[in-house]
Order: structure tokens, then C-alpha cells, then sequence
């Protein structure tokens, strides 16, 4: 029979594990960060009713975010009935998006003759100290300019092959080399590209999958991200993507106490972020609404 162990820990260790896993997460955690993520960025509306504000908005174009209601006010409905109407006529374009709507709201809005298109949610965990490798057909190594189109053809089939394309559709080359090139940038500046963890065959040298992670130059509490997690068709179901997160999550470790990344909801990659011990932070919904003649 198994026994259970118990370790004292540092304050510190212990206190980052409770804020993730004894309270829900709310993506941030510092209140200039938190105002830094919402800004409006000029397309800010707030929502009058007899003198008084009872919500607002972001309305960009034709692009919906950021919605809130200030209590008393609390008739969800009605608040997006009048974001709808008021949107409709203010846009050129008859079709509305709305992005990134928290969960509760997306119910109401279907409702109203919108459709859901896909979800998505931050998961986070502790970093933390692992020896791990993969097994004996495979080797690590770190993200470097060298191996970059590599990379960003492997980040390409990977999609072509998974998830993602069947929600986003065929992926685009020049936007993942775009989004791999960004990363490249964003952690250089930091010295944390080699947060990220590259599996090689170890006959060809070739690159099989890959994982990118590092901080942001903006991350204001030091955490680190994993921007991407792709596994070749031909070489998945070995282990190989659990091998590169548990890498990245020890190499982190020591200059970021916590990782996360994000993730569509219902993509099966959930199961093993959740497995390796990521906790789940709420769903956020895109939907679209196609005006009717």
C-alpha cells in the first residue's frame, strides 16, 4: 500500500501553488497589467440609461469585446439586444463578431440569433524542478535562428494535421511564420527563448516537434507562456509533447515561478495540460452574428 508524504515548502513555493489552485484565476494578477490588457485603445462605449451608466463595451469596426454591466443593472439580455441593434446600424458590414465573451453571457447572445464559433481558455500551473528526456530516438534542444523555417514548416503540418484546422480552417504559412518570428523576438528580449524545447531525431537531426515558450517583455508578475506545442503527425502518440512542456516547465524554473498557456476548448490537448498539472481558467466564446435582410 502507498503511502502519503509530506514535505514542508518555502512560503513563497507554497503561496504560488494556493493562488493557483486554491482560487479561480482571472488571467491577471497585477492591477497595471489588468488595465493594460483592456484598454479600449479609443473604441471604449459605455451604456447610458436615465443619466446613468449600466455597462459598456468595446465595439472596434465591427468587432464586439469587453462587455461588463455596472449594477444594479443586471438584465443580460437586454443589455445585448441593445448592443446588437445599436451595432447593426453603426456597422457597414453586416456580420458582428463578438470575441472573447465570458461563458455566462454566450447563451443570451446565441439567443439573439448569434453563433457560437469556437472557445478558448488560459491554463496555468507552478513552475517547478524536473529531470526529464525523451526517449532514446530523440534528443533536445532550444529554439534558435538557425532551425527557425525549420521550426515554422514543422508549427505548419503539425496544423495542417490537427486541432486547430479544424476550427481556424487551413492554416496560413506567412501567419505562422509571423507568430513564430514575433515569439523569436518578444523572448530574445527577455533571454528566455530557451524556455522553449525542440525534440531531434537523433538519425536525421531533423526537427519532430516543438515547443516555444519564454517571457514577455509587458508580463509585469514575470510569468512565462507556452506560445506553441506541435508534434509532426508521424511521431505522435510517443510522448514527445508531455517531454517538451515538463522540459520547459523545469527550464523556467528559477526566473518564473508560474507558466501558462492557452488552449481551445475542446482541443484533446486539454486532457494533457490538465494531466501535467495545469489548472483550467474560464472559457471565453467568439461568436458571429450575420445580419438578416
Amino acid at each position: 500500500m502507498s503511502k502519503y508524504l509530506f514535505q514542508h515548502v518555502k512560503d513563497d513555493y507554497f503561496s504560488i501553488h494556493y493562488a493557483l489552485y486554491g482560487t479561480n484565476i482571472y488571467m491577471t494578477y497585477d492591477w497595471n497589467e489588468l488595465l493594460n490588457k483592456f484598454s479600449p485603445n479609443g473604441n471604449g462605449t459605455l451604456i447610458i440609461k436615465d443619466g446613468s451608466p449600466v455597462g459598456g463595451i468595446t465595439i472596434n469596426n465591427n468587432h464586439l469585446s469587453s462587455p461588463f454591466l455596472i449594477p444594479p443593472f443586471c438584465d443580460v439580455k437586454v443589455f445585448w439586444q441593445e448592443v446588437i441593434n445599436y451595432s447593426k446600424k453603426d456597422s457597414k458590414n453586416g456580420t458582428l463578431y463578438f470575441d472573447n465573451i465570458p461563458e455566462s453571457h454566450t447563451d443570451i447572445i446565441t439567443s439573439l440569433g448569434a453563433e457560437k464559433r469556437w472557445a478558448q481558455r488560459q491554463m496555468y500551473r507552478p513552475t517547478a524542478e524536473y529531470n526529464i528526456k525523451p526517449n532514446d530516438d530523440f534528443y533536445f534542444t532550444v529554439p534558435t535562428e538557425i532551425d527557425k523555417n525549420e521550426i515554422i514548416s514543422v508549427v505548419y503540418e503539425a496544423h495542417l494535421n490537427g486541432y486547430t484546422s479544424t476550427v481556424y480552417g487551413k492554416p496560413n504559412m506567412f501567419d505562422i511564420d509571423e507568430a513564430i518570428s514575433r515569439r523569436f523576438i518578444s523572448f530574445s528580449q527577455t533571454n528566455t527563448l530557451h524556455f522553449g524545447t525542440i525534440v531531434k531525431n537523433k538519425d536525421t537531426n531533423k526537427i519532430t516537434a516543438v515547443c516555444i515558450a519564454g517571457i514577455y517583455p509587458d508580463s509585469k508578475n514575470n510569468f512565462s507562456t507556452i506560445h506553441q506545442v506541435s508534434v509532426l503527425p508521424a511521431y505522435r502518440k510517443q510522448g514527445l509533447a508531455q517531454a517538451m512542456i515538463i522540459n520547459s516547465i523545469n527550464t523556467a524554473h528559477g526566473t518564473s515561478s508560474v507558466i501558462g498557456l492557452g488552449v481551445l476548448v475542446g482541443n484533446p490537448a486539454e486532457l494533457l495540460y490538465q494531466k501535467l498539472g495545469f489548472i483550467k481558467g474560464p472559457a471565453y466564446f467568439n461568436l458571429v452574428y450575420i445580419k438578416r435582410a
